[in-house]
């Protein structure tokens, strides 16, 4: 049995066990599902939007990960509340909101600190 593990294998291999174990202890079905719901809002209000310049969606990024960021983004796209083409993002169904693009960026920031 050969046992040898290059760099980059036992890297990959880390870093999916560590994303899914912070999905399954740290970040409970009903946190992702409200940066789901911020990301939505935040789509809504600002219209045709490009997927890096959304301020929930960086936060997701910068705080749990691009693999985590991108599996909100899929799984609403997979949902059919999202379209995404060319990475922007346009929202199918709508939700209003009265909140500022800041308060929900600061509500997603509180959603991963709880």
């Amino acid at each position: 049995m050969d046992l040898t593990f290059n760099y980059q294998t036992i890297k990959s291999t880390v870093t999916i066990l560590s994303i899914v174990l912070f999905m399954e202890f740290m970040l409970s079905p009903q946190a992702s599902a409200k940066l789901a719901l911020l990301l939505i809002k935040e789509a809504s209000k600002r219209g045709n939007l490009k997927l890096r310049y959304s301020k929930v969606y960086r936060t997701m990024n910068y705080w749990l990960g691009t693999q985590f960021a991108d599996y909100v983004v899929e799984r609403l796209r997979s949902g059919g509340f999202i379209d995404l083409k060319d990475g922007r993002i346009t929202v199918l169904k709508p939700v209003k909101s009265d909140e500022s693009v800041e308060s929900l960026a600061l509500a997603a920031r509180s959603v991963i600190m709880a």
